[in-house]
């Protein structure tokens, strides 16, 4: 008599045991949130705190305050939230995110944060931005603005992008700026590399109404001892019509190459 044969499908195990299965077979919050999808065992599977907590920086406490979201119930939800809700910290002069797709730290830096070389005093405070002061610029004056970016704080080993996020008053002026920003960025001690308009990405409009144009691009580096960059934007020239193309900057956003707008 042949012994019966017992076939145990996948979805009748244990969530918990499906949980560690899912750990031990995805990379990334993408690949586990399409499993999410394939049955309600899985979805369920996917709502283990330890399939999440791996996805997260490991110096993620010391950046934002954990303590403080207590809406999220679940690893999970604080993983969504962190990458959908741009979190102000150091005193409102960053805005700190997860790329959703990777887990990778991004930064904005506000305009407050910048050093910007300007006549007159620039700051003002815009209800659509995400900081209480952004910087308010007019071409009629040549102005430069720049900052110096640490590395460590970013996630190591990462190819980095960094974006001007700006508005303007008058919409044609996005084309003026789109053709008269020069960029110059590099490691402190080697010289600033430019990038000139033709070699940009082309400025695009965020989800969240700001427009971006890219600076450059950078390697984050080990994470151990790896020197500064420093970012500098500049205009080129300047018109004489006064009030006209007035530009409003938020800040500057660095985040993963290849990583599109967060908001």
């Amino acid at each position: 008599m042949e012994a019966e044969t017992i076939v145990t499908k996948l979805e009748d195990l244990p969530e918990q045991c499906i949980a560690e299965i899912l750990m031990r077979c995805t990379t990334t919050p993408v690949e586990v949130a399409r499993l999410s999808l394939v049955s309600k065992v899985f979805y369920s599977a996917t709502e283990y705190d330890f399939l999440w907590s791996r996805f997260f920086p490991p110096d993620l406490s010391s950046i934002v305050p954990i303590s403080s979201f207590t809406s999220c119930t679940s690893k999970k939800a604080l993983y969504f939230t962190l990458s959908d809700v741009p979190t102000i910290i150091d005193q409102g002069t960053k805005s700190f995110q997860l790329d959703k797709r990777t887990g990778k730290k991004c930064f904005m830096f506000s305009g407050e944060g910048l050093t910007v070389k300007w006549i007159g005093h620039p700051w003002i405070n815009l209800t659509q931005s995400r900081f209480q002061g952004v910087a308010r610029l007019c071409p009629m004056a040549r102005f430069c603005i720049c900052t110096c970016i640490d590395p460590l704080p970013l996630s190591p080993s990462t190819e980095y992008a960094a974006f001007l996020v700006f508005k303007c008053i008058d919409p044609s002026g996005i084309q003026y700026y789109s053709e008269m920003l020069s960029g110059f960025f590099g490691r402190i001690g080697n010289r600033p590399r430019n990038l000139p308009p033709s070699k940009r990405t082309k400025t695009s409009l965020r989800s969240d109404g700001w427009f971006e144009t890219e600076i450059g691009t950078f390697h984050s580096g080990s994470g151990i001892e790896d020197d500064p960059v420093l970012l500098i934007v500049e205009s080129m020239s300047q018109i004489c019509e006064p009030g006209s193309f007035i530009l409003h900057v938020e800040g500057i956003e660095v985040r993963p190459k290849h990583v599109s707008s967060l908001i």
